[in-house]
């Protein structure tokens, strides 16, 4: 019996297309970096609009007196190298990123090192790639680790 795709499996067929190897995913340019890079990005993104109330180029931020403006370049340490992310920031300089917080240069949570076991340990690249998608879902969500 044939189950029905989900858009994870939609999306995670897309990712793997090109790939041959866990290391294709887990290199400096593999897709996992990329990956980690636009979605902390994103979230960024949606920090700061939650901190100015309104979307980007939106009316109602003309004359508010804080709007978007630009980002700022910043490398940080995570478990798989630098990760050099572009920061987004506001014309007033109130907003405080949670994700990636001023002057914070590490981001680390010991979930690499997990990918590369499960890869040495002969998992496939989907497998590995669901394994730390699913970690940064729960990281995202705030879920303590177990030991």
């Amino acid at each position: 019996m044939t189950r029905e795709q989900t858009k994870t499996d939609v999306l995670l067929d897309e990712l793997l297309k090109d790939y041959q190897s866990p290391q294709d995913i887990l290199d400096k340019q593999g897709v996992l970096t990329t990956l980690t890079k636009q979605l902390m990005e994103g979230a960024l993104e949606a920090e700061l609009t939650s901190h100015l109330g309104y979307e980007p180029h939106a009316p109602e931020g003309r004359g508010s007196g804080n709007s978007h403006n630009g980002t700022t370049g910043k490398t940080v340490q995570t478990d798989h190298g630098s990760l050099p992310l572009e920061i987004p920031r506001d014309r007033q300089g109130s907003f405080e990123p949670v994700l990636v917080k001023k002057r914070q240069r590490r981001q680390q949570n010991g979930r690499g090192a997990h990918c590369r076991k499960q890869s040495a340990l002969g998992q496939n690249s989907r497998m590995v790639l669901n394994w730390a998608m699913l970690i940064a879902f729960f990281d995202r969500l705030g879920v303590p680790r177990l030991s």
